[in-house]
């Protein structure tokens, strides 16, 4: 649960989450927050910080998110995330830059690309990496991604980067 979340060495020691579209778009509309939830969106970015990466970013608000929703509720997504990115809630940036070495780097793009692979779909495969890779735990509400999650990391490159890179091996680390 998020009550777990360590202290981030790359965020200033703030605690940073990641989060996936699906509960990117309940905080922004409002619907279906359970306590997690609520937790998560009402604590001041000073205890909790929400980090959305460009695949998330574009899913939510580019040209597909745009084509897939009402204008309404884009709008309303939309003033959501730029509200709380002003406040220093939201942080935006794509998992690979501005904080990190190039070995980092190198490291993001094997396990991309070995679990590119894996059963874990090309939507969520770019959050996947960037919460192993960087350290940060994942809020989804996605059903299949636990044991899509499960499958991948018992791929004997995906294990073999993951040891390597002394990241997380498991799934109750890289998911909230």
């Amino acid at each position: 649960m998020v009550y777990r979340v360590e202290r981030h060495p790359d965020y200033n020691g703030d605690k940073v989450i990641l989060v996936d579209t699906q509960v990117l778009s309940a905080m922004a509309i409002g619907q279906d927050w359970d306590d997690e939830l609520s937790f998560v969106v009402n604590r001041p970015f000073s205890q909790l910080r929400i980090k959305l990466n460009q695949q998330i970013y574009h899913e939510t608000l580019g040209p597909a998110g745009l084509a897939g929703m009402k204008p309404a509720k884009y709008q309303k997504q939309r003033d959501f995330i730029e509200t709380y990115r002003m406040n220093g809630k939201i942080l935006l940036d794509d998992g690979k830059v501005p904080y990190f070495s190039v070995d980092r780097i190198n490291l993001y793009q094997a396990l991309f690309d070995a679990m590119n692979s894996t059963n874990i779909s090309a939507e969520d495969l770019p959050i996947v990496v960037d919460a192993i890779v960087n350290w940060i735990p994942l809020l989804t509400w996605e059903s299949n991604l636990p044991a899509g999650l499960v499958s991948a990391m018992k791929n004997r490159q995906v294990i073999k980067i993951l040891k390597g890179g002394k990241l997380w091996t498991n799934v109750e680390q890289v998911l909230l």
